[in-house]
């Protein structure tokens, strides 16, 4: 897949999340590297941001927000979630928190149950 690196979240020394261009993202580990494309569910293989772990990653394209984790398992947020809007430029991590930044706004998320709530929605105007 494609080279063009466009969102990079480094886990540890030797463990990375890599956002591309047009090839979605890829988890890189000592134990080798998984591709997480359109077709495993990402909405979008133009990768914005990426913030992630051992275990799994909030990845922001030009099509939405997702979830994986590093088996390749998809899980795909929408305005219905709370999205402010689907095409992210930015996600920042900190403990039970996604911040989720998009043209429209950002969003914070309580990330403590299976699928984020919604905490603090804005916009531009």
């Amino acid at each position: 897949p494609e080279a063009w690196v466009t969102a990079l979240d480094a886990v540890d020394a030797s463990t990375l999340w890599v956002g591309t261009c047009q090839s979605g993202v890829a988890y890189v580990a000592p134990e080798g590297r998984r591709w997480i494309q359109s077709k495993d569910g990402l909405p979008d293989n133009r990768v914005t941001a990426v913030v992630g772990n051992r275990d799994e990653a909030f990845i922001g394209t030009l099509g939405g927000l997702a979830w994986s984790d590093v088996q390749g398992h998809v899980s795909q947020y929408s305005i219905m979630d709370g999205i402010a809007d689907l095409r992210s430029s930015a996600l920042y991590r900190d403990g039970d928190r996604l911040w989720h930044a998009t043209e429209a706004g950002m969003v914070e998320f309580e990330l403590r149950n299976a699928r984020p709530s919604l905490v603090v929605a804005g916009n531009n105007e």
